[in-house]
This record gives structure tokens, C-alpha cells and sequence, in this order.
């Protein structure tokens, strides 16, 4: 008993770092994909005021 019980604890604490690890590396993928947009419309915005200038 004590011993499955150690080995749920074990797989628990696995199933939680696991989960943790993709949320993180979502956020970040998220934070990346955003700035990567807000470089993009930054260089337009710049592209359409050379234009106007």
C-alpha cells in the first residue's frame, strides 16, 4: 500500500511538471508570435509614413 502510494505521489508530481513545462513554453511561444507581430506592424507603420513623408 505505502509503496503505490509513494508511486502515485511520484507520477502526480511528474503529471504537474510536465503540465507546468507546457504552459510556460505556450506563454512563451504566445509572447514571441506578439512581438514578432508588433515588429511587423511597427516596420508598416514606418513603411506608410516614409510614404506619406
Amino acid at each position: 500500500m505505502r509503496e503505490s502510494g509513494k508511486t502515485l505521489i511520484a507520477a502526480a508530481v511528474v503529471v504537474l511538471y510536465v503540465a507546468v513545462g507546457v504552459v510556460t513554453v505556450t506563454i512563451w511561444m504566445e509572447l514571441r508570435r506578439t512581438k514578432d507581430t508588433v515588429s511587423e506592424v511597427r516596420a508598416e507603420v514606418r513603411q506608410v509614413q516614409a510614404t506619406a513623408g
